[in-house]
């Protein structure tokens, strides 16, 4: 009889056993990602007067009136108004990999933006985070803030 229960125990834990083995940690199955994006701010300024050429009370242009578009896929960029900071508005580019940018604004001369990224594996979803930006290959930052602004004088 104590065999018998032994046994018993023994074939029950290599069931569990067994069961298990190709089975894998699964935490993130259920989780829907959105694909991961960075977001840099252009803050256009009058170089004369420092008034803000966008969104300035007497500004002389619109966020309709900025072009933004990749010279490595000619794909135009999703430009936005962002109103966040209480002190001033600046125009928000959203990209998901590095690239060169040509910036037009108006009639005025167009500027490149060079923007480099890295992707990182972080909990489920991972996250692009923005290494370096340049402006007409002046450095703007490196190890750049989580929304990088760039003050592009005209």
């Amino acid at each position: 009889m104590k065999y018998r229960y032994f046994f018993l125990l023994l074939v029950l834990s290599l069931s569990v056993f067994i069961s298990c083995e190709g089975v894998e940690d699964n935490s993130c199955s259920g989780v829907l990602c959105d694909a991961p994006m960075f977001t840099i701010g252009l803050d256009y300024m009058d170089s004369e007067t420092g008034e803000n050429l966008l969104f300035g009370e007497a500004s002389s242009y619109s966020i309709d009136d900025l072009s933004v578009v990749s010279l490595e896929s000619d794909r135009e960029y999703f430009v936005t108004a962002d109103s966040t900071f209480t002190d001033k508005k600046i125009a928000l580019i959203y990209g998901s990999v590095s690239d060169v940018i040509k910036l037009t604004l108006g009639e005025l001369s167009t500027d490149t933006l060079y923007v480099n990224t890295l992707y990182r594996d972080v909990g489920c979803c991972g996250e692009i985070v923005v290494t370096d930006v340049q402006l007409n290959d002046k450095i703007i930052c490196t190890d750049c803030d989580v929304t990088p602004i760039v003050e592009i004088l005209k």
